[in-house]
C-alpha cells in the first residue's frame, strides 16, 4: 500500500513559513515609518504619550527603540506575529 503522508516532508510546512519570514524581514529592514509611526516613535523616546495614537504600539515601538534604535525590532516582532498566526 502506498501512503502519500510518508512522501510528503514534515519541515516542508515550517520551511516555506520560516522562507516568508526571512523574505518579509528581507524586503522591509529595517522598517518602514509612515508619519504616525514617527510621532509614535518620537512618544515613546520622549516618555509622553497622548491619546492620540494607541500607546501599546508607542510603548512596544520605543521598547524595541530602546534596546536597538530605529524600527528594526518592531518589524521582527510584528513579522514574528505574522508567522506565528500561521
Amino acid at each position: 500500500m502506498d501512503n502519500s503522508r510518508e512522501k510528503f516532508p514534515i519541515f516542508l510546512p515550517s520551511g516555506l513559513l520560516f522562507l516568508g519570514f526571512a523574505l518579509v524581514l528581507a524586503l522591509n529592514w529595517p522598517g518602514q515609518m509612515s508619519y504616525d509611526s514617527v510621532v509614535q516613535l518620537a512618544d515613546a523616546r520622549s516618555g509622553q504619550y497622548d491619546s492620540w495614537h494607541p500607546p501599546v504600539m508607542a510603548w512596544l515601538l520605543g521598547l524595541g527603540d530602546h534596546l536597538m534604535p530605529g524600527p528594526g525590532l518592531f518589524l521582527l516582532f510584528v513579522a514574528g506575529l505574522l508567522l506565528g498566526a500561521w
